[in-house]
């Protein structure tokens, strides 16, 4: 909304924004900050807001920054503003004016770095799942420090120019401090050009769209701008580049205040400007490049774009005999492939880094080691008791003698101790005699002797966060706690701390930590018997999820809820959440659900399917239990029982009532067993072992087993289960159903969601693999020298894939040479001579699997997961071996892979035989790029104008559609569609033939594609007719791109010159039969609730009218 827009700007208005930033001012005054946004171009607003703010601009300290920069620093100018009002004190001073800012506590030793110009550190590493709260706190430690300077000089008056040229951390303070109510003498004056939205794209266009629409909703705009379009040529692109060192800094200055698209950004620069240009960084730059580029994919998530990342930096720290920093790289991997489930490999990664610490790394980078370690085998429960304690105990002390407070304080809330606790209780009750207190020496604690171990670790976590005031992990201790009284039963305790945590972090608003809250509460509502309430927990969870597209979590909650669904017998609702996880699993490729299993998951189902009588169903889920067995790795401690509680049912269901009671006995005996509070179960189990008994017509027992069941639904105040078993008993007649609402979830969503992710996965290793490709054929031009060509292109191969190791051998005088060893000691391992033999028998390319039990090599290389295999061959010669291996964990060499290296085989045999022939290898890639390119061209486009096809126009169709119904609250929510018809074509066609048909309908398709935006998509719907989608356009506005394109074919003159000259000969053609063309146009908005046939036909019917009232007319369907 504008509040005040006008054609001319006069003294009347001009004083109108005086009298109102006066009113704004005076409100500022009373401690209320206020924001004032200009849309204005830059030479105006200088002129003007001089006179705008005269009359109050000497009672306040104006500060003022025009960002005129393509390589802005974080938050500008909001940090330069502080730092030049601190640029007198001494760094004593600094330090005290920062301690008593109240600003987040981590945070202080940046501030106080940065503000006496050194390089910004941190004493802990920032922690992955505490990112966004830190984000959230920069914010408000920055905004902080601005409430302390007013406080110290009175009102001020922040006028920042030229917005547009702005960076995402500047848009996301001012939206900061717009969303939230700060009571200071704070004023801001900014000017920016919203024309410049046109010359924005991808994330930034996104970022500034979203803050426009804050400051509209807020009405904090007024719009000066009269220009509707932004002038030609106005733009920054002639700014010089930053290159090297300085936007490296530049880039770990960004990384350090957590500002990550502008970090990505400029890493980004300056990594591919150095691969491209085939030029080298010194070492320590080029070191700390690839760690910051690799933190910063890592902490937004691009695991894939982190891993690459990573492995380069091994490799080169390898061939640099940098072990200290060899030993981070690992780590920093294997926290990657932590993240994405791949525990094996995360293991031996681990492992490195551990091994490489050991011998030369320091005590923090040993403390992280250790905790990663014990977050693994959280998850693959493969350590004794013994181990457990000996891990857990050796990385607290680590972290409490370096001071690591806040890592520690995560390290206690992580789950993995409960479950250590449990194994230690289970297996030598004195050792928790003997386990370490947390003791706070300051605090003269010496009671602490005698309390229990959890209630030590929770106390240490609850003074940790509170001396941080880290409210993420104060929830997170509010949150354990209800953990560790779910575990003991005290259902009153576990709901008092889970809603404590839940107040918290709604506060935050960080929807992953949401979603965990709201599946624990699910889990306590569902252990009280309250499955609507943990329904609409689960559900809730699910949105937030949704969000953060956090897939593994979904999956977790679909499980979550399917069980809760099936205990409150909605047997149909909670096949549909279970057979949505099995979807997810598919379409995800997820074998490892965090303490949950597939185990479970199919006992769960096929319980379902017997209760519906779905008796195939239930079969084919008892196929899978049997193919695939019971994960005892798992975590979840309840799928023996769930396992042996489908089996009972299951011969039950067959009549087989021996096997059943066997298996309900088993059953029984494994819930027994469980040390942690399973309650809640008993009343279901002793339901349906009741209802065997009555089944097969034993009254007594089933009397007995029934009313066990009801003792424990006394004891827990169970109504629904009181009532089943009542009701069996023959005491009970009428049971309450329980409601619960359709399912809201799009489950359709998570597939579409995932495979989009794969597709833009694919694109952008298609695109690596381009830039790679590009960079071999660059060095095969520039390097004359085989043996440095060899090493530079295997460095290549070492840098782009995941490649442990890889080896080049070269045929020289009969005899195979060791050209290239990435790593001598493998290569001693393999029996070179008979491995080639092997492998070059049938002189093709290969990728082998050496986890597969019938791998024939696995004798002569040892073992491994992947070899690919790569002859080089000239002439059907084989003239050099290529081989790259992986070994650890999970990593993998690909069918991708292996093309991309194939392609590389064969231009490297070329340039080894005759690196003269450049041009030929130049016009080899090149072909396979345009057979690429048209074969995907061919696919969408139409064959004879080269425009989209009928199909792509409909898929294009259908994603505005989508757009505008997403969208439907927000500016531009329409598009518009032109259907076209060529008038008098067939005389054409007929009088000149088919060849000069063909060329008309190809002059007109670049006729419309000249007279077009890019944004606007042109395609050949058949014949001689065409159609354009105009996004974000009025039917009015299409109507003037009509009137150009009929304009512009009278102005080529029908195409006259061009079929002459195809003809060799003049032509005269009849007014009445020269080619023009007829223009249908329909528009589509929320309101018109139209398909895309119906917009269609709309066109087309006006078009129809179109040609009856003379042709060559323009008509719009009109409602």
């Amino acid at each position: 909304m504008s509040l005040y827009h006008e054609q001319d700007f006069d003294s009347t208005q001009q004083q109108f924004i005086i009298n109102y930033l006066n009113s704004i001012w005076n409100n500022v005054r009373k401690k209320n900050i206020n924001s004032i946004f200009f849309n204005i171009e830059a030479e105006e607003f200088e002129e003007g807001f001089p006179r705008y703010i005269k009359e109050f601009k000497d009672e306040c300290l104006i500060l003022e920054e025009e960002i005129d920069n393509n390589y802005n620093p974080p938050y500008q100018p909001f940090l330069k503003f502080i730092a030049e009002y601190l640029q007198d004190y001494s760094p004593l001073e600094i330090e005290k004016y920062i301690e008593e800012t109240d600003i987040y506590q981590l945070h202080k030793p940046l501030f106080i770095d940065f503000f006496n110009s050194k390089q910004a550190q941190r004493k802990e590493e920032i922690i992955l799942e505490e990112f966004k709260y830190e984000q959230q706190q920069m914010l408000r430690s920055i905004i902080k420090l601005l409430i302390k300077l007013t406080e110290e000089q009175g009102p001020v008056l922040i006028v920042i120019k030229n917005l547009e040229q702005s960076s995402a951390s500047t848009l996301n303070i001012i939206q900061h401090i717009i969303k939230k109510d700060y009571q200071v003498q704070l004023m801001f004056l900014v000017s920016f050009d919203k024309r410049y939205r046109v010359l924005m794209s991808g994330g930034r266009k996104k970022k500034w769209d979203q803050f426009i629409k804050t400051v509209e909703r807020e009405n904090m705009i007024i719009n000066l701008n009269q220009q509707e379009e932004l002038k030609q040529g106005l733009s920054n692109e002639e700014e010089e580049n930053l290159v090297g060192e300085e936007l490296i800094e530049l880039g770990s200055h960004c990384f350090s205040f957590l500002a990550l698209d502008e970090a990505k950004k400029y890493l980004e620069e300056v990594y591919n400007y150095y691969q491209q240009q085939n030029l080298n960084l010194d070492s320590d730059n080029y070191i700390k490049l690839l760690n910051k580029l690799g933190d910063t994919y890592n902490y937004l998530n691009e695991d894939n774009n982190a891993l690459l990342i990573y492995q380069a930096l091994a490799d080169y720290l390898k061939t640099k005999n940098r072990s200290k920093e060899l030993a981070t790289a690992y780590r920093k991997s294997a926290v990657v492939h932590f993240k994405k489930y791949n525990l094996e490999t995360a293991e031996d990664l681990i492992d490195k880094s551990l091994k490489l610490a050991q011998n030369d790394g320091t005590e923090q980078q040993l403390f992280l080691i250790y905790f990663l370690i014990c977050l693994i085998q959280e998850r693959k429960k493969e350590y004794s008791p013994k181990q457990w304690q000996e891990l857990y105990n050796k990385t607290v002390s680590l972290g409490k003698k370096l001071e690591l407070y806040n890592t520690l304080a995560c390290f206690y809330t992580h789950f993995h101790y409960i479950y250590y606790i449990e194994v230690v209780e289970q297996n030598n009750q004195e050792a928790m005699k003997n386990l370490q207190e947390l003791v706070d020496e300051n605090k003269n604690a010496k009671d602490n002797n005698n309390r229990l171990m959890e209630d030590t670790y929770y106390k240490e976590v609850l003074r940790i966060a509170q001396d941080y005031d880290n409210q993420y992990r104060l929830a997170a201790a509010y949150q354990l706690k209800a953990v560790i009284y779910g575990g003991k039963g005290d259902k009153e305790q576990v709901l008092k701390y889970y809603k404590k945590s839940e107040k918290i972090k709604e506060e935050l608003d960080i929807k992953r930590e949401l979603a965990y809250i709201y599946n624990g509460l699910g889990h306590h509502y569902f252990t009280c018997e309250n499955y609507e309430q943990a329904y609409d927990y689960h559900n809730q969870a699910l949105q937030c999820l949704r969000e953060v597209k956090d897939y593994h979590e979904i999956a977790v909650t679909c499980l979550n809820q399917g069980l809760n669904l099936y205990f409150a017998g909605e047997h149909q609702l909670s096949i549909i959440y279970l057979t949505e996880l099995l979807e997810i699993l598919r379409v995800l490729q997820l074998e490892i659900l965090m303490y949950q299993s597939q185990g479970k998951l199919y006992s769960l189902l096929g319980i379902n399917y017997l209760k519906i009588g779905n008796f195939a169903k239930a079969e084919e889920c008892m196929l899978k239990l049997k193919f695939e067995g019971v994960d005892k790795s798992s975590g979840d401690i309840l799928e023996p029982f769930f396992v042996e509680l489908f089996t009972a049912l299951y011969y039950k269901s067959r009549g087989d009532y021996q096997l059943a009671k066997k298996y309900f006995s088993k059953a029984l005996v494994l819930l027994n067993n469980i040390n942690y509070d399973v309650e809640y179960i008993y009343p279901h189990f002793y339901y349906e072992y009741g209802l065997m008994y009555k089944k097969i017509d034993q009254p007594k027992r089933a009397e007995k087993v029934l009313k066990l069941g009801l003792e424990y639904c006394e004891k827990l105040d169970y109504n629904f289960y009181k009532k089943l078993i009542l009701q069996q008993l023959g005491i009970e007649k009428e049971i309450d159903e329980f409601y619960f609402e359709e399912v809201k979830f799009d489950f359709d969503w998570i597939a579409e969601s995932a495979e989009l992710e794969e597709t833009l996965n694919k694109f952008h290793n298609q695109m690596s693999r381009v830039k790679f490709l590009n960079r071999v054929q660059d060095m095969l031009v520039k390097i004359e020298e085989k043996e440095e060509l060899i090493n530079k292109i295997m460095k290549l191969i070492e840098y782009n894939f995941l490649a442990e190791y890889s080896n080049l051998f070269l045929k020289e005088d009969g005899e195979w040479e060791n050209y290239f060893a990435s790593e001598q000691k493998f290569v001693q391992k393999i029996e070179v001579e008979k491995l080639i033999a092997k492998m070059t028998a049938a002189g093709e390319e290969k990728l082998v699997d050496g986890r597969k039990d019938n791998c024939e090599i696995k004798d002569l290389v040892g073992d491994f997961n992947t070899l690919i295999f790569i002859p080089l061959k000239i002439k059907d010669e084989i003239i050099a071996c290529l081989f790259c291996f992986t070994v650890s964990g999970d990593l993998e060499l690909t069918v991708d892979d292996l093309q991309i290296l194939s392609i590389l085989g064969q231009q490297l045999a070329n340039a080894l035989e005759k690196i003269a022939k450049d041009v030929e290898l130049k016009e080899a890639y090149e072909e396979l790029q345009d057979s690429y390119s048209k074969v995907l061209k061919l696919s969408k486009t139409d064959f004879l104008t080269g425009l989209y096809n009928r199909f792509e126009l409909i898929k294009k169709l259908n994603q505005e559609k989508s757009r505008i119904e997403r969208y439907q609250n927000y500016d531009p929510n329409y598009y518009s569609v032109m259907y076209i018809d060529l008038d008098n074509f067939k005389y054409y066609n007929d009088h000149f033939g088919h060849d000069i048909g063909d060329l008309v309908l190809c002059k007109f398709a670049e006729l419309l594609e000249h007279g077009t935006r890019d944004v606007d998509f042109v395609s050949r719907f058949g014949g001689d007719e065409f159609v354009v989608a105009l996004p974000e356009t009025k039917a009015v506005c299409s109507y003037n791109v009509a009137k150009r394109i009929q304009s512009r074919l009278v102005e080529v003159e029908q195409f006259k010159v061009d079929i002459e000259e195809k003809l060799g000969e003049e032509i005269n053609i009849a007014p009445e039969k020269r080619l023009t063309c007829s223009i249908g146009i329909a528009e589509n908005d929320p309101d018109n609730h139209l398909s895309n046939d119906q917009l269609l036909k709309r066109a087309d019917q006006v078009l129809y009218t179109a040609k009856e009232e003379g042709k060559n007319q323009i008509k719009i369907w009109m409602n």
